[in-house]
């Protein structure tokens, strides 16, 4: 004699739902430029020169390390900076040093 199983399952079911946790509000985030009062942004005098101190360096690039930077800043993409490269750091330092 064989015994069937019947599963009774409703027509319509219902997903469990979460329990709702707490949220923060939300609040708009300043970015690290807005975060920075006007007396601790740098001069745009400060700035220009430092465009030019950029400049200075790739000017003494090779075919190949201008090739490897274009790789850099795309792959770094908003996360590169070259005035914390290390390369850019030690020319500066290089070249305070013999003025």
């Amino acid at each position: 004699m064989e015994q069937s199983v019947v599963v009774k399952m409703s027509a319509k079911q219902e997903p469990q739902q979460k329990p709702k946790t707490q949220q923060k509000p939300k609040t708009q985030q300043k970015s690290k430029t807005q975060q920075k009062s006007k007396t601790q942004q740098k001069p745009k005098t400060q700035q220009k020169s430092k465009t030019g101190e950029i400049d200075d360096y790739l000017s003494g690039f090779t075919e190949q390390e201008r090739i490897v930077m274009k790789i850099a800043e795309q792959h770094l993409e908003t996360s590169f900076d070259i005035t914390k490269s290390i390369g850019f750091i030690e020319w500066k330092q290089s070249r305070s040093v013999s003025k």
